[in-house]
């Protein structure tokens, strides 16, 4: 299974277990589990070497901020990198 880490180190995903990803029902093909890792860990890697995109996730997301109102959400490395997972699987 293959889940999104919501620490603010580390890489985009986290594996966790072998074998197929949850949800594929095993039908990938040998080899295609672990061509989509080194691809998410490139991903990963560029994003650990761009910090400056996180300012700029920060500041769209305290724009319109409501001090008053909520709980506190996710930091701003979450956001981003829940956003390039959704983008990078053609999430909708």
């Amino acid at each position: 299974m293959v889940a999104l880490m919501s620490t603010g180190a580390g890489h985009l995903f986290s594996s966790r277990g072998t074998g197929a990803r949850s949800g594929d029902g095993g039908e990938n093909p040998p080899g295609l589990d672990i061509a989509r890792e080194r691809e998410e860990v490139l991903i990963s890697e560029i994003l650990d070497d761009t910090p400056e995109m996180l300012d700029l996730v920060y500041n769209d997301l305290i724009r319109n901020r409501r001090i008053k109102t909520g709980r506190e959400g996710k930091t701003a490395e979450q956001v981003f990198r829940a956003f390039a997972l959704k983008q990078y699987r053609c999430l909708t």
